[in-house]
Order: structure tokens, then sequence, then C-alpha cells
């Protein structure tokens, strides 16, 4: 006879059979999930992995720009350029310059650093200063051993047809200076300037006169000087000033000794580099000669 007590046990048992069912097949599943999932020596060993696969890339990118750098710098063409804009391309580095900023690369030795544009922005604003405090250093080292000393030989304000400022100086020492002659007249009437590029000295003086046209006009104050008794009586001082730029050859040949070419070699060795690269603002001077 089934009783409500007999029916309940065969139910519970059936429902605890189907539950233990359920609950070995959920357990056997999360088993299989993380025997099937990677150990963590298994990640370990793929991170380190993928860690020398981009080391391996990373040393690959920067022999081919090494060695591009190398066949490039022998000859620096645009066939060669071609080939460095290539492997840009390669490795993804590329875009376009020009040709002088391919050069200007090369001429810091930093072509590697170009190719991979690795910090190539900050290393060359870095090396270009290094550039110019050394080369402004060996000007001024030359300017040391050789200092400029230009002395008045003779100077007179007259009129010849127009108002004249003669102005005769030693030059030997400032030959090929690009340089301003200055006249600055006393009671504040102003100054007189007269523009001399690269002057050389062919001799051991060299004259400039000043009249009153073009850029070298005179104000109606400092004409009214000429007519005076003795106009140089107002005149102030009279300076040349040296703006930092040079013939480095016209300066040279002048601390030549005669049949021994080794002090022009060392003059031009030293100075023996373009003007870019040199602080001209550092080098530039007034050399009072008057009175």
């Amino acid at each position: 006879m089934c009783t409500y007590k007999t029916f309940m046990r065969s139910c519970g048992r059936i429902f605890f059979m189907k539950n233990n069912k359920r609950l070995f097949t959920i357990t056997l599943s999360l088993v299989f999930l993380f025997s099937c999932g990677p150990s963590p020596e298994e990640i370990a060993a793929e991170e380190k992995r993928k860690v020398e696969l981009a080391v391996a890339e990373e040393k690959r990118k920067v022999e081919l720009a090494v060695a591009t750098c190398e066949r490039v710098k022998e000859e620096l063409l645009y066939v060669q350029v071609d080939e460095l804009e290539k492997v840009m391309k390669t490795i993804g580095t590329y875009e376009y310059h020009g040709w002088d900023q391919v050069r200007e690369s090369f001429f810091y030795g930093l072509c590697k650093e170009f190719v991979l544009q690795d910090g190539y922005d900050q290393k060359l604003s870095k090396a270009r200063e290094q550039m110019i405090a050394e080369k402004t250093r060996q000007f001024e080292e030359v300017l040391e051993i050789y200092p400029p000393k230009p002395t008045l030989k003779s100077f007179d304000m007259y009129v010849e047809g127009d108002e004249i400022i003669f102005i005769e100086y030693f030059c030997k020492t400032i030959s090929g200076f690009d340089i301003d002659i200055v006249i600055v007249f006393k009671n504040q009437l102003g100054e007189v300037r007269k523009r001399n590029k690269s002057a050389p000295c062919w001799g051991e003086t060299h004259d400039a006169r000043i009249r009153d046209f073009g850029s070298d006009g005179f104000t109606n104050e400092i004409i009214n000087l000429f007519y005076e008794n003795n106009p140089k009586q107002y005149v102030e001082t009279i300076y040349i000033e040296w703006n930092g730029y040079m013939d480095k050859y016209e300066f040279a040949k002048w601390h030549k000794k005669e049949n021994d070419p080794r002090e022009f070699r060392f003059i031009m060795d030293k100075l023996d580099v373009a003007y870019p690269l040199i602080d001209a603002d550092k080098l530039k001077e007034r050399y009072y000669i008057y009175p």
C-alpha cells in the first residue's frame, strides 16, 4: 500500500538522484574547463616569448637602419636617399623629408636615429647646440692667439662737392671682418654708420669715405657741423663694430709667415666651418679707435 510517507520517500530518493547527477555534471564541466586552460608556468613562458619577439624585432630594425646608413653615407646621392626612405617605409617610420634633412642627419652622425625616428628631433637639437658651442670656442681660441687690434691712422671731415667723412685705419688684424664703421657725435646729434662687408685689407691700412647720400645719409644737424671751423671737435667717438662674421681666408692670409704656410693652415683648420654653426652674437665686438 502506497502511503504518503512511502510516496515522499520514493520521490525524495528520485529528486536526490537527479540533483546528484546534475551536480556531478557541473563539477565535471568545471574540471574540464580549468584543466584545459594554461598553467601559470605556460602563461609566463608565453609572455617571455612575446618580449623576446619584440626585442628581436627592434634589433632587426636597428641592424637594418645601421646597415643602410653605412651604405648610403659613402655617396649621399638621391638614389641612396631613396633606399633610405624604402627602409623607413619597411620599418614604419617614414614621413616625407627633404634632401637637406637627410644630409643633416649624416652631418651630425644621427642617421640611425633619423631612420628609426628614435627621439631624433631632441637628439638633433642637442647635437646642434654642442656643435655651435664647440665651433664658436674654436673661433675664440684663434682670436685669443691673433687678437683684432684696429687703430686709427687719420680722420677728417670736409666739403668737396659733398660733405665727406674720411677715415683711414690700420686693418691687418681685422682683414676679412664684416664690420660697420660708426662715428658718434656729441650733444646727442646722432651717429653715422658705414657698412663695410667682409672688408679685405689689401695693405696695412684701409680707408672709408662716408658721404651724404644713400644709407650713409647725414641729418641736417650733422651736415651743419661740416661748416664749422673745426668739425672734428664735435665727434665723441669712432668705433669699428664687428658683427661676428668674417672671410676666413682673408683673415688667415695676413698671419702667414713668409715661406711658412703652417700658420695659415692652422687658422683655416680652426675656422673651417659654415657660419650657421657659429654663434656670431657671442663673437661680435666693438673696437674703439677714436679718441
